[in-house]
């Protein structure tokens, strides 16, 4: 993560990394300040759907049809759960 605790603009990095391939899928979200009034979209709304972005890029990289099994650590942040995620 790129940024500043003074809650001015901040980035946030989504990253996987195919261990035996060295494959990276990367997404950025920008989290400008005062990002509710920029976007309309507070940080708990915009990170959930962020994360499921990141996740769909996962599964088009590596489609189901290709590899049968994988898998992905996921900390247990509060955006890494909920209706998003069991939809992708």
């Amino acid at each position: 993560m790129v940024g500043r605790w003074d809650n001015k603009d901040q980035v946030y990095c989504l990253a996987a990394l195919t261990v035996v391939t060295g494959q990276l899928t990367t997404r950025l979200l920008e989290q400008p300040a005062r990002s509710k009034a920029k976007t309309g979209q507070s940080k708990q709304r915009r990170l959930p759907v962020a994360f499921a972005a990141h996740l769909q890029d996962i599964a088009r990289a590596y489609p189901a049809s290709a590899y049968a099994e994988g898998v992905i650590t996921i900390a247990k942040a509060p955006w890494h759960q909920g209706a998003l995620m069991e939809h992708v």
